[in-house]
């Protein structure tokens, strides 16, 4: 069960120290805590699917099925966590992020960089904040909002906005 004062984090590297590495990065800041980990692609895809992770940190290059297919596969469940490539390889860049991954840190993380990438993977982009408010508008059984019709198309006016 997640705890609501934490973010959880799934790690998955096929060399136990690069692992060891990311939790002890990790265990510095009390707002991330790890969920999980696993050594390949297949043990990752079980373990995000069980583990429910928010952020999943994430090698490129392990036996079996590479963290690229596993990345892919991650990124088509339901509700996918941020991705968040570690990898000592720059040449999967580009492709790294046509699996929306949020970023691609290079071996050996530093700490910095990790931080950094862990705050962007906390942000919505402003396709996920609309989408986020309409499905809160859908869940409400009385919504709060008017519809006008503008020179913009259809709008959302919150009633509470409403002077006159």
């Amino acid at each position: 069960m997640k705890q609501a004062s934490s973010i959880s984090v799934f790690i998955v590297d096929d060399e136990n120290l690069a692992r060891a590495r990311l939790k002890r990065l990790l265990a510095d800041d009390n707002l991330y805590r790890v969920c999980g980990e696993a050594e390949n692609g297949e043990l990752a895809i079980q373990g995000v699917k069980s583990a429910e992770p928010d952020i999943v940190l994430l090698d490129i290059r392990m036996p079996g099925m590479d963290g690229m297919a596993a990345a892919m596969q991650i990124s088509n469940l339901e509700t996918p966590p941020a991705i968040i490539f570690c990898t000592a390889y720059d040449e999967y860049a580009i492709s790294a992020f046509k699996v929306q991954a949020i970023d691609y840190l290079l071996k050996p993380v530093r700490k910095e960089a990790l931080a950094k990438a862990l705050q962007q993977a906390g942000k919505l982009n402003k396709v996920q904040l609309n989408e986020s408010q309409k499905s809160d508008l859908e869940d409400e059984t009385t919504s709060p909002y008017l519809v006008a019709k503008t020179w913009k198309g259809s709008e959302l006016i919150d009633i509470t906005h409403i002077h006159y």
